[in-house]
């Protein structure tokens, strides 16, 4: 959990270890989770898809396909 607090935009607040579960008080930093640096960070532990490669390479993307770029990093899927 440690490692992945320092990928992406967030802190481990607080943790607890059960028996037979844990929990987990996160701390998402919106001021550090730009959308370059969130792709970028997420990269670092998922493939990219070719829409967030062409984004981070700075080619223009038309609104529909920054729309699917949002939707993939919202919701974890590979556009």
């Amino acid at each position: 959990m440690y490692n992945l607090s320092e990928i992406f935009a967030l802190d481990l607040a607080a943790y607890a270890v059960m028996s037979n579960h844990y929990h987990v008080v996160l701390y998402i930093d919106k001021k550090s989770a730009d959308k370059l640096e969130v792709i970028d960070r997420r990269q670092k532990i998922f493939t990219t898809s070719n829409l967030a490669q062409r984004y981070l390479n700075g080619d223009a993307l038309d609104p529909c396909k920054l729309k699917a770029l949002k939707t993939s990093l919202r919701y974890g899927d590979n556009a």
